[in-house]
């Protein structure tokens, strides 16, 4: 069935379950003990698609392209992650209800359609110039209507996924901290080392930046470390739910 159109494009239901399949297995939901957080997370999942599909076609219309072979890339990389936390092919199939030739094939056009609408977001924030005395003119200007938040900052991380063993867990901290060394020693940039290393696919293509983030937003660890770091500061590996992070705090 169809679950929305939003101009001449539509969104299938099948869709829709497929990531909202894959976001249950990520997230370790039970379909029978967690169906009200998993009613809420469809929604959410419908409307960040409703969203993605707006802006893809402002990018339609601004001639933003990607390759076939980004497309491959980053989707072998999803594919990795989902048999990293899998365990095997078997049971990423039965987590994702379909097998994985199957799901490919039909993932590889969701892939692009974000690919394409991460690229027309990062031409878009090119184009945007904002320095320090313009937001203190602004604040000064508007700060008695300006409602509290809580505490942002702009933060890049790189994540590697790791299996549950003790060996894996060793060889990834080790490789991190060699990472960051290498990073410190200006061997090379963080934005490279997370565009060649990072297994976090909505980041990595950024140079890891995740913009700024909310404090109460974030995983507890990931969080502790990214709001303690100073401006420039380069963590340690950091473990969360997702695996093993460094993170950089660029600004607060």
């Amino acid at each position: 069935g169809i679950a929305a159109v939003v101009g001449d494009k539509v969104i299938l239901t099948s869709d829709i379950n497929q990531s909202l399949a894959m976001e249950v297995f990520r997230l370790k939901l039970d379909p029978r003990r967690d169906q009200k957080k998993i009613a809420d997370l469809k929604n959410q999942i419908l409307q960040s698609v409703v969203d993605r599909k707006v802006v893809l076609t402002m990018a339609e219309l601004d001639s933003v392209v990607v390759s076939d072979k980004e497309v491959d890339r980053a989707l072998d990389q999803q594919v990795d992650n989902i048999l990293a936390q899998a365990g095997s092919e078997e049971a990423a199939e039965k987590a994702l209800g379909q097998p994985l030739r199957s799901f490919k094939r039909e993932y590889w056009f969701d892939i692009k359609d974000m690919l394409i609408t991460q690229k027309h977001q990062q031409a878009l924030l090119s184009k945007v110039s904002i320095n320090k005395t313009d937001v203190l003119r602004f604040y000064q200007n508007y700060k008695d209507s300006i409602p509290a938040f809580p505490t942002t900052a702009k933060i890049r991380h790189l994540l590697i996924k790791i299996t549950p063993s003790e060996e894996q867990v060793n060889k990834t901290q080790e490789f991190l901290r060699k990472l960051r060394q290498n990073i410190l020693d200006k061997k090379i940039s963080f934005e490279e080392a997370a565009r060649t290393y990072s297994q976090d696919p909505g980041s990595k293509t950024n140079g890891g930046s995740l913009g700024f983030v909310r404090r109460g937003g974030l995983v507890v660890p990931y969080e502790a470390a990214a709001f303690t770091l100073s401006p420039g500061e380069i963590s340690s590996p950091v473990k969360s739910e997702f695996g093993y992070h460094i993170i950089e705090t660029q600004e607060v």
